[in-house]
C-alpha cells in the first residue's frame, strides 16, 4: 500500500471514530433528558402517593392520613404502611427544612379536609415526651425545659429545630400531655394527651426513601 492510500485509509478510520463519538454523545443526551431524575419526578424514590423530602441523612418519604385517633393508634396505622409517625426535619441551626415539611402538611390537610367546616387543625407527628420528663413540672426540671423535653420517635429525625413550639407550649396540662402534634394553623408544635381522639384530625407517617 502506497503512502497516499495509507493517508486516505487513516482519514476514513478517523471519520468512523468521529461518527461513533457523535452517536454516543447523542445517545447520552437522549438518555439524560428522557429518563426523569428524582427531582424531576417530584417524589424521589418513594412509594406511589408518598412525598419525597430532602434530609441530611438521606431522602425521607411522608404521607398524611386523615382520621381522629389516639397517638398510639395512629402509630400502629403507620406501621401497617411500613412506616412510623414522622418527625419534622430541621437538624441544623439554620435550616428551612422544617418550614417546607410543615407547610406541606398544612396544605395537604387543607386539601383532604376542605369539605369539613369544623375541624381541629392538629396532626399527630412522631414526637413524645422523654421518659425522664413525664409527670414533671417543666419549670422545676432543668433537663425538661421545652426545647429538651421531647424527642423524635421515628428513629431517623434528629435535632430539635423541627419542633418549633407554639407560644406557651409544651405546657403538659394535667401532667398527661406526652405526645406531640403539629398545629397546622400556626405551623407550630403542641403537646396533647396521647390517648385523646378529639384533638387531631390526621397523622403523618414517614419512612426512608427506597434505595436503588
Amino acid at each position: 500500500m502506497d503512502a497516499m492510500s495509507e493517508f486516505y485509509l487513516l482519514i476514513s478510520e478517523s471519520r468512523i471514530h468521529l461518527n461513533m463519538l457523535k452517536m454516543l454523545l447523542i445517545l447520552s443526551l437522549v438518555l439524560l433528558f428522557a429518563v426523569p431524575t428524582s427531582a424531576q419526578l417530584g417524589n424521589g424514590t418513594c412509594d406511589e402517593g408518598w412525598k419525597w423530602f430532602h434530609r441530611t441523612g438521606g431522602g425521607w418519604c411522608m404521607k398524611l392520613f386523615t382520621g381522629s385517633y389516639s397517638w398510639f393508634h395512629a402509630a400502629g396505622l403507620c406501621q401497617t404502611q411500613g412506616a412510623r409517625l414522622s418527625g419534622i426535619g430541621g437538624d441544623t441551626g439554620v435550616n428551612p427544612q422544617q418550614r417546607i415539611e410543615q407547610q406541606w402538611i398544612k396544605d395537604t390537610l387543607l386539601n383532604l379536609t376542605s369539605h369539613i367546616t369544623d375541624i381541629q387543625p392538629n396532626v399527630w407527628i412522631g414526637a413524645r415526651r422523654k421518659p425522664e420528663c413525664m409527670y414533671k413540672q417543666l419549670n422545676v426540671a432543668a433537663l425538661c425545659i421545652p426545647v429538651l423535653a421531647f424527642e423524635w420517635t421515628d428513629g431517623k429525625t434528629i435535632g430539635v429545630n423541627g419542633f418549633q413550639w407554639a407560644p406557651g407550649e409544651p405546657n403538659n396540662v394535667g401532667g398527661i400531655e406526652d405526645c406531640g402534634a403539629l398545629r397546622t394553623d400556626m405551623n407550630k408544635s403542641n403537646d396533647f394527651d396521647c390517648y385523646s381522639t378529639h384533638n387531631t384530625r390526621g397523622y403523618v407517617c414517614g419512612k426512608p426513601q427506597i434505595d436503588p
